[in-house]
């Protein structure tokens, strides 16, 4: 997938870039028009917008990116304050596909994915983030992610995600602590806090002791609970330790499939 996003990265021409996976489509006819129209008026580097999961079995859809949210903060000229709304309320997330980018923040920054690796949206977004100078938001879920399909990229691959999503979370905390802005900092290490978060709750059957010593090695990221959802997770932690709160994602995870 990497390889296919920067072939295209490499060849497109417009003003803003958008990503579709092979694997989900789009439901609304409009939508492109209407974000045009919001991003004429704010100019924004990043535009974010909700999604849905459909379930091809039974041709169920439910809500994956929070579709209620205040525009007026997320276009707020205050970079941080309009990221901290984002983070706090759970719409900054790892995903490429939510995301329309100006393609002038892409190429100042020679922003590529990192070939070879699964979540591999991680820490682009990360990136993206810092370097945004304002955000805007759409909020119809147009966005439809397929689940469960056979031949699915991460379909019989926990361990490699498990792994990829670490290398990941370790990499973006790093580069977090090494800010020169402390609000920055914070940010960013939040957004790798939720992402963190998830790591957990996917990591279900991983015998890798090394893997899952190193996994532990990163709890304290979770204090960095600007996310609503980091807040309880971090809480959690705190009541019954890393092992169990661990166990408890893996369940949660388990049973929302």
């Amino acid at each position: 997938m990497s390889s296919a996003r920067n072939a295209g990265l490499d060849v497109c021409s417009g003003s803003y870039v958008i990503f579709i996976d092979s694997d989900d489509f789009w439901d609304d006819d409009s939508a492109l028009e209407n974000i045009h129209r919001n991003l004429t008026e704010t100019d924004a580097d990043i535009l974010v917008f909700p999604a849905k999961r459909y379930y091809e079995s039974d041709e169920k859809y439910t809500y994956i990116l929070n579709v209620q949210a205040d525009r007026e903060k997320i276009i707020d000229k205050n970079t941080n304050n309009a990221v901290k709304y984002l983070i706090e309320n759970n719409i900054y997330r790892a995903a490429a596909w939510n995301k329309v980018i100006k393609k002038s923040v892409i190429d100042e920054h020679e922003m590529r994915f990192k070939e070879g690796y699964l979540s591999e949206d991680m820490d682009w977004c990360g990136d993206l983030m810092i370097y945004a100078g304002r955000f805007d938001f759409y909020e119809n879920p147009f966005y439809c992610y397929r689940q469960q399909r056979q031949g699915s990229i991460t379909v019989g691959k926990n361990e490699k995600l498990v792994a990829d999503k670490l290398f990941m979370c370790k990499k973006g905390y790093k580069q977090a602590l090494e800010l020169k802005d402390n609000e920055k900092s914070e940010l960013l290490a939040s957004y790798y806090a939720y992402e963190y978060s998830v790591l957990l709750g996917v990591s279900s059957g991983i015998k890798n002791k090394q893997l899952l010593s190193e996994m532990k090695e990163l709890e304290g990221l979770l204090n960095y609970d600007i996310s609503n959802k980091v807040k309880k997770v971090n809480k959690l932690k705190r009541i019954m330790g890393y092992g169990l709160t661990r166990k408890a994602l893996c369940f949660f995870v388990r049973v929302k499939k």
